[in-house]
């Protein structure tokens, strides 16, 4: 069995794999992304809560500027980059040698993924069914405005009743800002390994 990992898009997928393949999963860890549903059970938990919703992309972009972003997948200029995926303060990303230019150019150059990984909005039902009874675990960045925690958290705890939540603090979409590697890869690294001795190998199952 496996533990799938997935950020953004990314958890969209390691979800529609669990769901998919159910035996072959042991564990998932959901990090910066949305749940398996409907746009509609999103709004319904927003207007259940009776508070008004974070901030978002859509007050980083506006609507047509979001629009464009959900369908295409894609951002037009390094202000949007750093709008959407990092902390205003941060100036550096430590992990690539060519530091924030490099980072930037690299998202601004990546494939889209757009409407194939946003079409889960419009499904007419959760298919999370792969995941109800093992160990997962959600983690946000407290400055995440693609999905933010409070827009999420209860569609997913409808979801995922025993799932563990981690709220990463002083982290955006990307988890690449300043501290990433102690608030966030690390925490993620030990629940992972912990995650993994629980998982058994069956026997009707490859190598």
């Amino acid at each position: 069995p496996v533990i799938l990992v997935g950020h953004s898009q990314g958890g969209v997928l390691a979800q529609l794999a669990a769901a998919a393949h159910p035996d072959w999963v042991c564990a998932a860890a959901l990090c910066g992304t949305a749940p398996l549903a409907s746009f509609s059970a999103v709004i319904r938990s927003v207007l259940a809560s009776g508070k008004p919703p974070p901030p978002s992309v859509f007050w980083h972009m506006g609507f047509l500027g979001s629009l464009y972003f959900m369908v295409t997948g894609r951002v037009w200029d390094a202000g949007v980059v750093r709008r959407l995926f990092l902390l205003p303060s941060t100036r550096d990303c430590s992990f690539l040698p060519g530091g924030l230019s490099e980072y930037q150019a690299r998202v601004l150059a990546a494939p889209s993924d757009g409407w194939p990984t946003q079409q889960h909005w419009f499904t007419p039902s959760p298919r999370s069914r792969g995941l109800v009874d093992k160990p997962v675990l959600l983690m946000t960045g407290d400055s995440d405005v693609i999905y933010p925690s409070s827009l999420t958290w209860d569609v997913f705890r409808e979801l995922f009743p025993h799932a563990e939540r981690r709220v990463v603090r002083g982290q955006a979409h990307c988890f690449v800002d300043p501290g990433w590697e102690t608030a966030f890869a690390a925490p993620l690294v030990d629940w992972i390994v912990s995650a993994a001795d629980s998982c058994t190998v069956r026997a009707d199952m490859p190598a």
